[in-house]
């Protein structure tokens, strides 16, 4: 089924598409009135980070220019558990295969490495490895913000684009045998079976945990469609760990994630996702 209602990106992606085609002023409007109303729901549960620690935070993602969400843990192709979080320590970032955007055309399947311009986005990203799903505060769940930030892109998928996106999914599909295991949802949790499940799931791997990594550079990116370019880069070369400046990595393990970081990295800054969190939370209506 091309559309899986049983699933919370696709049930809020009509209401979004509404907000979408309303005049800008309007949307505006509506779009910054469910975020007072988050900020709202979500006033009695603020971690407590000093005003220092939050100007540290805010110095230090000046800098950063592209965001990658990732975590401790994912599944390989033969559902085995693979330490991702040691092996971008040990190697950096690597290219992989991505066939994500052949949605729009299959000269986009490529090896790159998927960042985005958004810290938020990155987040939902990286909660995909949650094990189960995050104890700590969050602003805004992983579906708020995913359907926020990508509906203009599923509008021009599933209208103008729809023909042309259906053929090269199906094709794509039955030429690579994709099933949930190839899928990458499928890395974090083995019952996801498409795309957007593990917004909503998380991660079955026990142990997981969300990592946000923050870049300031990149030598050499891929041209992406306009419908992908103002959310989405990929870089297409593999990105040392030393050029790395900003990491985030959940409170609870803080103390045992950054001195492990610190092996192999002296001067990364290293931040806890709650603060970033809050950051974010203070500063959405600026």
């Amino acid at each position: 089924m091309f559309f899986r209602i049983n699933n919370r990106f696709y049930r809020k992606l009509p209401k979004q598409i509404c907000i979408f085609f309303l005049p800008n002023s309007l949307k505006t409007k509506t779009q910054n009135k469910a975020i007072l109303e988050l900020k709202k729901q979500l006033l009695n549960t603020l971690p407590n980070f000093t005003k220092n620690e939050l100007e540290e935070y805010k110095n230090s993602i000046i800098n950063v220019k592209f965001w990658h969400g990732t975590g401790g843990f994912e599944y390989d192709s033969s559902r085995n558990i693979t330490p991702i979080f040691d092996n971008i320590l040990k190697n950096g970032l690597k290219t992989q295969q991505d066939d994500y955007l052949i949605i729009y055309s299959k000269k986009l399947s490529m090896k790159s490495i998927s960042l985005v311009n958004k810290r938020i986005i990155a987040r939902c990203y990286a909660d995909n490895h949650n094990f189960k799903n995050p104890k700590t505060f969050r602003f805004g769940d992983s579906i708020f913000w995913i359907v926020r930030h990508y509906t203009k892109m599923y509008i021009l998928a599933y209208t103008i684009l729809a023909p042309r996106s259906l053929v090269n999914i199906l094709s794509w599909r039955k030429k690579n045998k994709i099933n949930s295991k190839k899928s990458w949802s499928g890395k974090v949790n083995k019952s996801c079976k498409n795309t957007w499940e593990s917004f909503e799931k998380y991660s079955d791997i026990k142990g997981n945990f969300p990592v946000i990594i923050g870049i300031k550079n990149l030598n050499k990116t891929a041209k992406l469609p306009k419908i992908f370019s103002e959310t989405e880069i990929r870089s297409l070369e593999d990105i040392p760990f030393n050029d790395i400046i900003h990491i985030e990595i959940p409170l609870e393990r803080y103390n045992e994630l950054s001195d492990k970081i610190r092996k192999y990295n002296q001067k990364v800054k290293i931040f806890p996702i709650e603060l970033g969190e809050l950051f974010e939370y203070e500063n959405s209506s600026k």
